[in-house]
């Protein structure tokens, strides 16, 4: 397997949604990161677009999430395990600052999972020296129409910052494929308000550090570490109760639109919601592998995958941008994956599906997971 980090250095700022057009986010998942690239191959030929999507969907090509660096830095996102040291009893300052850790830099992954890396410095390292948010005023005009002013929020990576994907090709020709198409996209831009010349990037090509690589290959132990399964609630009993797992899959669940059978998780959760994720267990020896993109197992995978596993559920959704998908601008259907940074016991190779619904042809979701291995 061929592994490549690629590094986009942003010339302008960034609209990445979230929850409205107010909202900007600074990381971008793998599956609108993908939808862009089918974008711009489809403008080669709808044969180019086939061969992207049969070579990914056979397991020949793979990615991550966007994840950001800062100078020299990689960071990842932080595993869902929870990380038991002496220091943080009793101490809620450092407990906080745990909590609100998102990004572990790759190069102390090692240390993290021991316990022994200084969160509070790389939390407060890590905010201050990304990037900035800001909003921006414009007005739509539309025909004689009163102007209407609107704000878009916007991320603003400081010099030398920006994100970067791992990408793995199982031949060197998989990988330049992905690297022609993500070269043509330069100037298109990735994200939202892409017309008003946002998400536009230059592409610098990286090698991946060994200790990465080690890791998506054979694993790297560390040992002399407690692990435990991610906290979940306010729960002081860490071995996760029966009770607390059921309402946080109830939770989940009540937000999977009920009777849709498309909606591929939310259908499946309800069919195995008694059986998934043994309760108060003790751990059981053997690896965990944490995910680098956004995920799902195929209905086949699905219960061995959620065996003892630690995930967030993300909803998925969106319009269409396909001229020729419809007369009018329709919406994809929902789809609920996993977060980067969710951890299994099984790995399972996920799938790029189909959301359309009712257009004149295929619109694919990614949803194939690149795992790293953190714990032997």
């Amino acid at each position: 397997m061929e592994y490549k980090i690629y590094k986009f250095n942003f010339t302008a700022g960034v609209h990445f949604g979230e929850n409205s057009l107010e909202d900007g986010g600074f990381t971008l998942c793998a599956d609108t990161l993908f939808s862009a690239l089918c974008q711009e191959r489809l403008k080669q030929g709808a044969g180019e677009l086939e061969e992207l999507i049969a070579r990914t969907r056979a397991g020949r090509l793979w990615l991550t999430d966007a994840f950001p660096y800062i100078g020299n830095t990689y960071y990842l996102p932080k595993p869902m395990l929870r990380i038991e040291t002496e220091d943080q009893q009793g101490d809620s300052v450092l407990k906080k600052a745990y909590k609100k850790l998102s990004y572990v830099p790759a190069d102390k992954l090692k240390e993290y999972l021991a316990g022994e890396l200084d969160v509070i410095q790389e939390y407060n390292r890590f905010r201050e020296n990304l990037g900035h948010r800001e909003i921006k005023t414009s007005a739509a005009v539309r025909g004689l129409e009163e102007t209407k002013p609107y704000r878009v929020g916007i991320y603003r990576f400081l010099p030398g910052n920006g994100l970067y994907m791992i990408a793995a090709g199982e031949e060197e020709e998989d990988i330049q494929l992905l690297e022609e198409v993500l070269v043509s996209l330069e100037l298109s831009g990735i994200g939202g308000k892409r017309n008003a010349g946002l998400g536009r990037y230059q592409l610098e090509q990286e090698h991946v550090p060994e200790e990465l690589k080690c890791r998506f290959s054979c694993g790297q132990p560390s040992a002399g570490r407690k692990i435990l399964p991610q906290r979940l609630g306010n729960c002081s009993d860490f071995s996760i109760c029966e009770d607390l797992r059921k309402r946080e899959e109830e939770n989940a669940l009540s937000k999977c639109p009920k009777g849709d059978t498309d909606s591929f998780l939310g259908e499946n959760l309800r069919k195995r919601k008694e059986s998934i994720l043994p309760q108060c267990q003790e751990r059981q020896a053997g690896p965990v592998f944490m995910a680098l993109s956004v995920c799902l197992p195929r209905e086949e995978e699905l219960e061995e995958a959620l065996e003892q596993a630690n995930y967030l559920l993300l909803k998925r959704s969106g319009f269409v941008a396909s001229e020729t998908y419809a007369k009018e601008q329709l919406r994809k259907r929902d789809l609920y994956v996993m977060q980067a940074g969710s951890c299994f016991r099984k790995q399972f190779a996920g799938d790029v599906y189909d959301v359309s619904d009712g257009g004149s042809h295929p619109v694919y979701r990614y949803a194939k997971p690149l795992f790293l291995e953190v714990m032997s």
